[in-house]
């Protein structure tokens, strides 16, 4: 087991707390002078920093409790790995951010400075929906393989939606993925992406996460997640995403933090273009191809002008590839989804056909194998 310092050590003890993370922490020491000191303290001086009563608790009971060093001889065994801090691997990037974690927790194959290098270099950030639509698809694979082509190594969240499909893009295109968890490293969420989260691992990337690695999803922890994102970025792509999508707080996590912002425009009547389109009104730069961003940041694709997808297809950006139908009936349904994923009743509305039609329709549409229904919602294939 390797030799764990004190101040590494109650940074640890301090991240397993629900309700104290860094700028309570941050409040603690500046009190107590060290992590240790204030992990020790007293129960009746602790309270008299301030802390709410419900963290003052939670800290007691896991005080009571936890056996700091048998606990961190069990996340090595497991193979977890941890950076704090002040440990001289601590990504540079995340450092400079406003209240960064205090300690990080990893699942990969990479040493502690080889994952220094793969966090501090190229690096960024793509967000978006998790209801992806067949348009976000196109346009978030497209960027991320100009990317990765590049050299950008990419960081994303593994949600459903536009996070997997970077994730999955840059493994495709052998390039080096990083995935930040609102859980811990050891929870697999969203389950359906188990076969990822191993993928990313053994390709070289990483999973982090700032949370204990046993912690299950908890609410409110998402936003917390996206400043790592962005923090660990030098710029923020999103490609689409509702008014009310995740991604325009970590788009807002990173104009805090000073990095830039892209954002991919999208149809106007589509509600999943409305968050990148708001961004875009709010000054973030557009992007309609890759060499937007590259130019932007500076960079020099050296391998193509344009994006190359694994099967060697050279795929200039737009590229919108719209399905076909063998009715106008059918067309104006397929037109529809390529914007964006609909559920039947929508469809009603939308098409003006009786329910009864567009059953039929649709039906023919995924015998057709070019419709998929999820329940009621209605997608692309």
């Amino acid at each position: 087991m390797r030799e764990v310092d004190n101040d590494e050590k109650y940074f640890i003890a301090f991240s397993l707390v629900p309700g104290i993370g860094p700028a309570r922490l941050k409040l603690l020491i500046d009190y107590f002078g060290s992590a240790q000191k204030a992990w020790e303290a007293g129960e009746a001086v602790i309270n008299q920093v301030g802390l709410p009563k419900d963290a003052l608790t939670e800290f007691i009971n896991v005080r009571q409790k936890l056996n700091l060093d048998q606990y961190i001889a069990n996340l090595e065994k497991r193979g977890v790995k941890i950076l704090t801090f002040n440990n001289k691997f601590y990504p540079k990037h995340l450092k400079i951010i406003p209240n960064p974690p205090n300690v990080l927790y990893l699942k990969t194959n990479l040493s502690t400075e080889e994952f220094f290098n793969l966090a501090s270099g190229k690096n960024l950030g793509v967000v978006g929906t998790r209801k992806i639509t067949t348009y976000g698809k196109e346009i978030t694979a497209n960027l991320v393989a100009g990317l990765v082509s590049a050299g950008f190594v990419i960081t994303s969240g593994l949600a459903l939606g536009v996070d997997g499909m970077a994730h999955q893009t840059t493994i495709d295109c052998n390039g080096k993925t990083i995935a930040v968890l609102g859980a811990g490293v050891e929870v697999v969420y969203p389950r359906e992406h188990a076969d990822l989260y191993r993928k990313i691992i053994a390709t070289g990337g990483a999973i982090i996460s700032e949370v204990a690695p046993e912690k299950f999803v908890a609410k409110g922890i998402f936003p917390a997640r996206n400043r790592i994102i962005s923090g660990l970025s030098q710029a923020l792509l999103v490609t689409e995403g509702a008014i009310d999508s995740g991604s325009l707080i970590t788009a807002r996590a990173a104009l805090d933090q000073g990095r830039e912002v892209f954002a991919v425009p999208g149809p106007i009547n589509s509600p999943m273009a409305e968050g990148t389109n708001y961004l875009l009104k709010q000054g973030a730069k557009l992007v309609t191809r890759v060499e937007d961003i590259l130019e932007e940041m500076g960079v020099t694709n050296k391998a193509s002008n344009s994006a190359r997808l694994p099967d060697g297809q050279v795929t200039q950006l737009p590229n919108k590839n719209l399905p076909k139908g063998e009715t106008p009936q059918e067309q104006k349904i397929l037109d529809l989804l390529y914007h964006e994923n609909l559920e039947f009743d929508d469809l009603v509305v939308k098409t003006g056909f009786a329910a009864g039609e567009l059953t039929s329709i649709l039906t023919n549409l995924e015998l057709a194998r070019k419709v998929h229904a999820n329940g009621l919602v209605y997608s692309l294939i």
